[in-house]
């Protein structure tokens, strides 16, 4: 189902979400869903629940350029057959621990272009980081430091699996933009 540029307001969306014949429940088997190009920007957790809740047979979800400043593990928990999240283009500056452990299949996830600045070894923890396929975190606004250092190392190690080139990612705690590649610290400084 492609709802992308629809300009979906949470209480008129073209089906009814409230109650038990509403989305959630009518169109529970949907595979793939797409509401990228929507202002969600003021929906919350609660709200993304309520829309998105009950679709546990998701292999896709796109919610690409919809303002979201979020992300949740409680949200993404319902959809254990998730293979591909798409959230780029968005507002998202925190991506929580563990936000994305619970799926198990997720092969595929684009955060990019959002407002992420820091990127924690716990949230892309070992399992996830082995079923990923592809990751892109290009265009956020990372500061570089040693907690960073991992995630410089992994993106060396498996520069396939980051989906574009070098440029995309790069420091911007530094006068010069240096290039996530480029990034050392000593390791007396850390």
């Amino acid at each position: 189902l492609n709802l992308q540029n629809k300009r979906l307001k949470f209480k008129s969306l073209p089906v009814n979400i409230t109650n038990d014949d509403g989305f959630s429940k009518r169109n529970s088997k949907l595979r793939e869903l797409s509401v990228s190009g929507n202002a969600l920007r003021l929906f919350n957790e609660q709200k993304l629940l309520d829309l998105l809740g009950h679709l546990h047979d998701l292999e896709t979800l796109s919610l690409a350029n919809s303002k979201l400043d979020f992300v949740s593990a409680t949200v993404f928990s319902n959809f254990p057959k998730l293979r591909v999240l798409n959230l780029r283009d968005n507002a998202i500056n925190v991506i929580p621990e563990g936000c994305f452990e619970s799926q198990t299949i997720l092969s595929r996830l684009d955060l990019s272009n959002n407002k992420i600045t820091v990127i924690s070894h716990r949230t892309f923890g070992e399992g996830l980081r082995a079923r990923l396929d592809v990751v892109d975190l290009g265009q956020n606004p990372i500061m570089c430091s040693c907690d960073l250092l991992w995630f410089r190392d992994w993106f060396m190690a498996d520069s396939k699996l980051f989906s574009v080139s070098d440029p995309d990612y790069q420091c911007h705690n530094t006068l010069a933009k240096t290039q996530l590649a480029d990034f050392t610290m000593h390791q007396q400084a850390c």
